[in-house]
């Protein structure tokens, strides 16, 4: 398949940076209602990427939201190298972020001191675009600022568009259902960001083709 192009995708990290504090009872009760394990985050995510990076075959990566558990600014600039490691190895990393991103009245960042659970550094939301800003949004094609979604051109004649996963019901109708998987779209036929890639909880190797 001449024209196919390989990619990773990966959705959910839910970062939990060790500095939000990864003992006590408070820690205890929030990581056993938690679908996975808080403390190992980090140690999970590195591995993972640690398998990108052996992969030379496929230097694609697209990252979905969420990227944090709560989107505590401590878990964001815990991540960022983890991140970096992935650049420094040839890879080309888009990402989007989702509510568990940054502060809203559906999300309150938290750390854990002994039995107590206690706000984080909140993350605005605008500060987003700018942390990860060397993942995407600097090398989009086009830009829609309102939804921190955007368009980029992974080979000639086929872009990606990473849209957020609480963009507005018109817009989802507007891409006809898309959401599930990365869709290649046209450069020339996409003024704005449509596609969206919030997909499965796996990582996986992934085929596009025009």
């Amino acid at each position: 398949m001449a024209d196919s192009l390989k990619f990773y995708l990966i959705t959910d990290l839910h970062h939990y940076a060790p500095s939000l504090g990864t003992s006590g009872k408070a820690y205890e009760k929030w990581n056993n209602k938690e679908q996975k394990c808080l403390a190992e985050t980090g140690a999970i995510i590195d591995a993972a990427f640690s398998k990108l990076i052996a992969d030379k075959d496929i230097d694609i990566v697209l990252i979905a939201g969420d990227l944090t558990s709560t989107g505590a600014m401590e878990s964001h600039l815990d991540l960022l190298p983890k991140l970096q490691r992935l650049r420094d190895a040839g890879k080309q990393v888009y990402l989007i972020t989702a509510t568990h991103d940054f502060i809203s009245s559906e999300m309150e960042p938290l750390r854990c001191d002994g039995d107590e659970l206690l706000p984080a550094t909140p993350t605005p939301r605008p500060k987003l675009r700018e942390l990860y800003a060397d993942f995407g949004w600097d090398r989009a094609v086009s830009e829609h600022k309102e939804s921190f979604s955007y368009c980029v051109k992974l080979k000639k004649g086929l872009s990606v568009g990473g849209q957020v996963r609480d963009f507005p019901e018109a817009v989802q109708e507007a891409t006809g259902g898309l959401g599930r998987e990365p869709v290649p779209v046209s450069a020339d036929s996409v003024p704005a960001p449509r596609a969206a890639y919030p997909g499965s909880h796996r990582m996986r190797p992934q085929t596009s083709a025009r």
